[in-house]
């Protein structure tokens, strides 16, 4: 589990960022903790536009840097003042200023100025309240507050660096194979779902949306005609006026309908959450503009413009099921999918011959299912892997709230019981005399839960799982059982024929400081990879390119220059930690930069 780390800024630079007087006025001391009040109320001075601009291009910036200073996808070290410029800061930014008085007006204040920028994201990492830092200091920062602080630090930074390929692909192959194949019997079939409601395919859509980041991710700006008037021959069919303005219908946003899906989302928040607050640019990642003289669409941030092209469409039919009312036969039906999706990977790691699927047999009466999975490992070994298409609610990852934590961690520990009465009932059924005599390592696969491999939930495990010891399993604490997400065991194709998943976790569970995918990767040279899903990347680029360019190349739209999309998997980069500020701020007269400067931080 990646942990924070503490950095000596003072030692680092004794650079002075000159911000305009407002901005620097909120950090000027390092007492002070900034309230999201008071920075809506500096904000809404400044141009909307310009500003949003701004904080995409540098976004952009980030996700395309080669330098030396950059972290991962997440985030960018500014060599000069020591700041820590990250996907987190600017996303929450571009949502503090849509939500404030700001607006296009002439004469508002510019905060397109570089070293704004620093200061406003240098005061995110350092002086933005959160519970810690408001907290009596008389009381301890007790072992049992570190899952809160940790899930609300995965909610706010380790959410946004996914690797995009893996998560594209991911995506392509359950919303675009795998649901024609695993038919619902409650309700129609998704893709036809999708296309009456929304006018597009799913595979149009995909596609949509790479056109949208290709156009945006230079200017961060973009105009309905680069995505109609775009060489693209192959999308010739996709880009049409009609298409294009059904995919901006569902994906974009004017301001006021911005304001009041934040309201209706962030309602009730303690004013000390505000770091962890919904950002509607998961549900609009484009936002529609009130100056036709330019530009109209702006991506505020091209990370959550891929996250929610890609991993957001489950949660669009989420919301179209829920509001039906019908929303548990939904995710009963995900979960089918999901779980044929762990199947394809499995066989792509370990080799279809020796991946195998669930055992039937009768126990009592009733008939059983023993586990999703089964792996033979060699003559005594066998992988046991269970499939939960789970990951926690927006409340418990967005508060980290103990007895909310408690509540999902114990669903988590239910599928530790289930997997402990199916390896009980071996010895009592023929069905399972394969499993007899053998070295049995269980895993359960969730699709998303804050950092489920580590140590994170260890005490509250141990108190459930205590609590079942006396209620019937007696054993079950023995009983050794991995957590994964499923883009850990996809990373994990690339390390399988270096290390196994029980050397990984005894790693992590003798040093706090490791994650699963930094300990599978120390055991390779280059980054982790999944054939699997390059296949599904390279046929994807093939089918808007009409052929085009290899995975590891730079796929390039003719209209816009290139995307750099790294196929291989890279470790998250440590969390961000929260620091007094000891940088030296100073006023200055506004000084108007050329945006494109930003590129070159």
């Amino acid at each position: 589990m990646p942990s924070p780390e503490i950095h000596d800024t003072a030692s680092q630079s004794s650079k002075v960022l000159w911000a305009n007087a407002d901005i620097s006025n909120l950090a000027r001391s390092d007492e002070k903790r900034v309230s999201e009040e008071e920075l809506l109320e500096v904000l809404g001075k400044y141009d909307l536009r310009n500003g949003l601009v701004a904080l995409g291009r540098v976004s952009s910036a980030i996700f395309n840097s080669k330098s030396p200073d950059k972290i991962g996808k997440g985030g960018y070290r500014d060599p000069t003042y020591g700041v820590f410029i990250t996907q987190f800061a600017l996303a929450y930014l571009a949502n503090i200023l849509l939500v404030s008085r700001a607006n296009d007006y002439k004469y508002k204040k510019q905060i397109t100025d570089r070293q704004n920028i620093l200061t406003l994201c240098n005061i995110y990492s350092n002086s933005l309240v959160m519970p810690e830092l408001i907290r009596d200091p008389s009381k301890p920062f007790d072992r049992k507050d570190f899952p809160s602080l940790m899930v609300r630090m995965h909610s706010e930074q380790l959410e946004l660096q996914f690797n995009p390929a893996l998560a594209i692909s991911r995506n392509i192959v359950i919303f675009t194979k795998i649901i024609n194949e695993i038919q619902p019997v409650k309700f129609e079939n998704l893709s036809t779902i999708f296309e009456r409601e929304v006018g597009l395919t799913i595979s149009e859509y995909f596609f949509l949306v790479m056109a949208v980041f290709a156009c945006a991710q230079k200017t961060g700006t973009f105009r309905k005609e680069s995505l109609t008037q775009a060489a693209i021959p192959s999308l010739k069919s996709v880009l049409t006026d009609e298409k294009v303005s059904k995919f901006l219908d569902m994906l974009s946003a004017d301001y006021n309908l911005f304001k009041e899906e934040d309201k209706r989302m962030n309602e009730g928040l303690l004013p000390e959450n505000t770091k962890t607050r919904f950002n509607p640019l998961q549900i609009y990642p484009i936002i529609k503009t009130n100056i036709p003289s330019e530009d109209p669409y702006v991506v505020p941030n091209i990370i959550f413009a891929l996250k929610k092209g890609f991993a957001g469409l489950y949660w669009w039919f989420h919301e179209y099921f829920f509001a039906k009312g019908t929303h548990r036969d939904f995710r009963d039906y995900f979960g089918s999918v999901f779980e044929s999706y762990v199947g394809l990977i499995l066989k792509g790691i370990y080799g279809e011959e020796n991946v195998f699927g669930e055992i039937h047999y009768k126990k009592g009466k009733a008939e059983a299912k023993f586990i999703d999975f089964w792996v033979r490992s060699g003559r005594w070994k066998v992988y046991l892997f269970e499939v939960k298409a789970y990951q926690f609610p927006l409340l418990a990852k967005r508060t980290g709230e103990k007895e909310l934590l408690k509540k999902e961690v114990a669903k988590m520990v239910g599928s530790i019981k289930q997997m402990y009465q199916r390896i009980q009932d071996i010895p009592d059924h023929d069905e399972l005399k394969i499993f007899r005599w053998k070295k049995l390592i269980p895993v359960i696969v969730f699709l998303d839960v804050p950092m489920v491999s580590s140590n994170l939930y260890k005490e509250i495990i141990e108190t459930e799982l205590d609590l079942l010891e006396v209620g019937g399993c007696p054993g079950i604490k023995k009983l050794k059982v991995y957590f994964l997400n499923i883009d850990e065991l996809e990373a994990y194709q690339g390390a399988v024929k270096k290390i196994t998943l029980e050397k990984i976790f005894g790693v992590i569970r003798k040093d706090e400081r490791e994650g699963f995918v930094s300990v599978a990767a120390k055991n390779i040279s280059g980054r982790l990879s999944n054939s699997y899903l390059d296949s599904i990347y390279k046929d994807f680029w093939k089918q808007i390119s009409g052929g085009g360019p290899q995975v590891q190349e730079e796929p390039e739209f003719e209209n816009n220059g290139g995307i750099n999309l790294i196929s291989g998997a890279e470790p998250p980069a440590p969390l961000v930690p929260n620091i007094e500020n000891t940088y030296r701020i100073r006023v200055r007269g506004v000084k108007k930069l050329d945006p494109y400067i930003i590129r070159n931080l």
